[in-house]
């Protein structure tokens, strides 16, 4: 059984509203106090709805729920809050629905508060009624004192208002309505509550210390693929031997790299006979080849019967070439027209 398990009501508000507060020292339902909590009326409405939440099922938890696996425990939590939840919110539309718009859907997301679920696990389920009935109230009054402040203090630093109403404020910041705004809030008041419990209360100090475990990862062989699970099946002695040769294995590939880099950085050493032997290609054209290659295109236009290629010269042969051809082309197409009309003619 758990060493707060039977407290008085001035020990339960010490241990659960103070020295462990749910939000500040727990760091649990900061949900809603972030993304809602921007004025104090809405901070309001919210303490005021968990209340009935934290304490109508901690001590249904107490009462019936002890014996009932944990797992369905956790969803009755939820069950039960709902259910309180709902009239709740119907109540409230019927009073002032501008009031439960403000507060959003964090208004139904109080009934499954992680900070019900962490209580009933931890406390109700394991003492008596009086006891669990002592802490759902610590609890809920602690919850109640962070979101209210953390409301205040958003609306007033960052509309310049209390309650709606205008208070004239030297200064705003309009950021802390922004949920990184809550959080600075809530950082402030856990450094004012920590250095209160460090300078009045030390002996409690290290119970209100965040500790960073470390979590433990178990990989089963099954998961493993083959060659990694042989690795593992191989014997010690095994494992030893390549563990000691592991420094002459490194040796040896430090000494590979070197030899291969003094390799690269050397210069190709080339005989003076074969460089000598290298002499640069020199391409002679000699007059003859283009003699040559004229004559054959000067006799291949001949063939073609182009008499006046042999009296001009390279200009002149190169117009009446052109103009050879493209006489040529128009005394066939102008023969073809002829032919065309007469044969028209003729069927006329």
């Amino acid at each position: 059984m758990d060493k707060r398990s039977k407290l008085s009501f001035s020990d339960a508000m010490f241990s659960s509203a103070f020295i462990h507060n749910p939000v500040l020292v727990q760091m649990v339902g900061l949900g809603a106090i972030v993304a809602v909590a921007t004025t104090l009326k809405t901070a309001l409405l919210l303490s005021l709805v968990f209340f009935p939440v934290m304490i109508i099922t901690q001590a249904i938890a107490n009462l019936l729920l002890k014996k009932v696996a944990r797992w369905i425990r956790v969803v009755l939590y939820l069950v039960i809050g709902t259910a309180i939840v709902a009239p709740v919110m119907f109540l409230i539309d019927r009073i002032d629905p501008n009031l439960r718009i403000g507060a959003g859907i964090y208004l139904g997301l109080t009934a499954v508060s992680s900070i019900t679920a962490l209580h009933c696990e931890k406390f109700a389920v394991k003492t008596d009624f009086k006891s669990a009935l002592f802490d759902a109230v610590a609890c809920s009054v602690g919850y109640a004192a962070v979101i209210v402040v953390v409301g205040f203090f958003r609306e007033l630093l960052g509309m310049a208002s209390v309650w709606g109403k205008p208070v004239s404020v030297p200064f705003t910041f309009p950021a802390l309505l922004m949920p990184f705004g809550g959080f600075i809030v809530l950082a402030f008041c856990a450094a004012a509550l920590k250095a209160l419990i460090n300078k009045r209360f030390p002996e409690y100090s290290e119970e209100t210390e965040i500790e960073i475990k470390k979590t433990s990862v178990i990989v089963s062989k099954k998961n493993l693929p083959e060659e990694d699970s042989a690795v593992e099946e191989q014997p010690e002695e095994e494992q030893t031997e390549d563990t000691e040769s592991e420094p002459e294995a490194e040796e040896a590939v430090e000494t590979q790299v070197e030899e291969s880099e003094k390799e690269e950085t050397k210069e190709p050493e080339v005989e003076e006979a074969e460089l000598e032997d290298l002499t640069p290609m020199e391409f002679e054209e000699s007059e003859e080849t283009h003699s040559q290659d004229i004559d054959e295109i000067i006799k291949a236009f001949e063939k073609r019967e182009f008499p006046d290629l042999q009296n001009n010269s390279d200009d002149d042969d190169f117009g009446t070439t052109l103009s050879h051809l493209f006489g040529s082309v128009f005394d066939d197409t102008s023969a073809i027209e002829q032919e065309i009309s007469e044969e028209g003619e003729g069927e006329k």
